[in-house]
């Protein structure tokens, strides 16, 4: 064979080697599974309050069952308090919840002002206010994203505690 047909024949074979290395390699990295990981809110707080709309920031202590580290893109939620619709959030902050570790993130929540009165009005009445989160946390990997989804409820206690003498 002419040197230049063994050259061209080495780098092609060569290209297939690398290709066939790296179709393997990303294979065996997708086959491994995500655990959803736990979303607990920890906090909510007033931002703004204007006429037809309310702006909420609360904060998710996102929890990594998995024995990897998860880089989040994203997170976007629906907020249910006391079984009605209260608002929709995103955040596009990045964050990196450690393996079997785990990290707060805000989320601005938007909520009409009627959804917020709508709520408000049934408190007194209460002793709880219950609670449900839903939504997905996108998780960067290395053929993208992955959209993990989500959901959580729960209660908050509303009387005050009993202290006794």
């Amino acid at each position: 064979m002419p040197p230049i047909a063994t050259f061209g024949f080495r780098f092609g074979y060569s290209c297939l080697l690398i290709a066939a290395f790296f179709t393997i390699w990303g294979c065996a990295g997708a086959s491994r599974s995500i655990k959803p990981p736990k979303v607990n809110i920890i906090d909510l707080r007033l931002l703004e309050i204007k006429p037809l709309e309310t702006t909420l920031r609360v904060q998710l202590r996102i929890i990594n069952p998995n024995g990897f580290r998860l880089t989040i893109r994203g997170i976007e939620c629906d907020l249910e308090l006391n079984e009605q619709n209260f608002g929709s959030g995103v955040s596009g902050d990045t964050a990196t919840v450690p393996a079997f570790g785990s990290e707060v993130v805000s989320v601005v929540v938007y909520s009409s002002m009627i959804s917020l009165v709508r709520g408000l009005l049934t408190l007194p009445e209460r002793e709880q206010l219950s609670y449900k989160i839903k939504g997905s946390v996108s998780i960067a990997g290395r053929t993208g994203a992955t959209s993990v989804p989500f959901n959580k409820q729960g209660k908050f206690d509303l009387k005050p505690p009993q202290t006794s003498m």
